[in-house]
């Protein structure tokens, strides 16, 4: 799902996410999750919580953060007011999340995903750590 597809404009590195793969919903998850995944963290994407879809989890040896994709799709509000319940839920059982807005990741990012490369640390998840 994700590969380094050689130089990119002023990274060095360019991520080959423009084809959709299995099982990821969107190209924007899919995005977040080979950034992710290229920092060394063990993740899964797509992943059950009771009867909703976590976008993706960073695994870690005794604990896992959740990586929420907010992404706008002209979905009814009601869809909305679900994903706002099932982050509650995710709270209640003591899990943390971390949720990843589309519009700023569209402009920046770096800066859309700079909280998360120092949360998992502070539950005890690290990059590339034997699981």
């Amino acid at each position: 799902m994700c590969r380094l597809a050689g130089p990119g404009p002023g990274t060095g590195l360019q991520l080959a996410t423009a084809t959709l793969r299995d099982p990821v919903a969107s190209l924007f998850v899919q995005q977040v999750y080979c950034r992710i995944r290229l920092r060394g963290y063990h993740a899964d994407p797509m992943v059950a919580f009771g009867d909703r879809i976590v976008h993706i989890v960073v695994r870690g040896v005794k604990t896992s953060v959740a990586v929420m994709c907010d992404e706008y799709l002209g979905l009814p509000a009601k869809r909305g007011h679900a994903e706002d319940e099932a982050l509650r839920d995710m709270r209640r059982a003591g899990w943390p999340f971390y949720r990843v807005a589309h519009s700023q990741f569209v402009m920046d990012p770096a800066a859309a995903l700079a909280p998360l490369w120092t949360m998992p640390a502070e539950y005890g998840v690290h990059a590339g750590e034997e699981l």
